[in-house]
């Protein structure tokens, strides 16, 4: 699990500067690489028709999905074409990631949930205005949402 959540937070890092084309709604969905087959794409946009997220974090969903579902074909694609345009050069993190990518097992794709998506933005506002970092009291801002 910490492998998973340490590929999603890398990926985070590297996607957060990344415009890509945006996706549109709900039947067709608009991606530049054509190796992505129409059923795998419409399977990662999970998120297309959660109105309580952004564009921005819908589309973060879609490419970790991606990523999650094929990380070997997400490094070769998504992951060169934004190391391209962004003109990253390669490092030992950007050799990390790929290698991780490349030996990742198919996962299911994430489900946006409005209870978490609310409970984070809660966190990132109190945090914002505190100026602290972390998941200090996890368990309790997590108890309205748990079973």
């Amino acid at each position: 699990m910490v492998y998973i959540l340490n590929i999603v937070f890398a990926l985070q890092i590297l996607l957060a500067g990344f415009t890509p084309k945006p996706v549109e709604k709900p039947a067709k969905v608009v991606l530049t690489i054509s190796q992505w087959d129409s059923e795998t794409l419409e399977k990662a946009n999970t998120a297309i028709n959660a109105d309580y997220l952004s564009q921005e974090e819908k589309n973060i969903i879609l490419y970790t999905n991606l990523a999650r579902m094929n990380g070997p074909l997400f490094a070769e694609t998504y992951l060169e074409e934004f190391l391209e345009k962004e003109n990253i050069k390669n490092s030992k993190y950007v050799s990390s990631l790929k290698k991780d990518l490349k030996k990742s097992p198919s996962m299911q794709p994430l489900q946006p949930q409005k209870d978490l998506s609310e409970v984070a933005k809660g966190h990132a506002i109190t945090s914002g205005k505190k100026g602290t970092l972390g998941h200090q009291g996890f368990e309790k801002r997590a108890k309205p949402v748990s079973p």
